[in-house]
């Protein structure tokens, strides 16, 4: 599987203790646990109900106004108590994924991943 797709809902924004950072939390698929940074200058989420969320071997087509797009590398993977949970970092902002689901990262793999608002 070189693309992981997730659909997630119940977005909640929040300020992170990292000055101009907004700490997004979402559930993907009714089971996974959806966390990223964004700097909140390039918050393009604030008024969304839904995102569609796709981790890519491939760098994919972005648009600025509604995908929150970057390149990054998977620098964690554990499993405890049935859950997986990937961390990726862009650039030092952190995307986490916890649940259970099925995936074929590596840590150390590159990865593009982009975010688009679907409501």
């Amino acid at each position: 599987m070189d693309v992981l797709e997730l659909e997630c809902s119940n977005i909640m924004i929040t300020k992170s203790k990292i000055p101009l950072v907004d700490l997004i939390t979402a559930t993907c698929n009714n089971q996974i646990e959806l966390t990223f940074d964004v700097h909140r200058e390039l918050n393009i989420f604030k008024n969304t109900k839904e995102i569609k969320l796709e981790i890519l071997k491939e760098k994919p087509d972005c648009n600025p106004n509604t995908d929150y797009c970057g390149q990054g590398y998977v620098f964690s993977i554990t499993n405890a108590d049935g859950r997986t949970k990937v961390l990726i970092s862009i650039g030092g902002y952190i995307i986490r994924l916890l649940g259970d689901f099925k995936h074929n990262f590596k840590p150390m793999d590159k990865v593009y991943v982009r975010i688009r608002s679907i409501s």
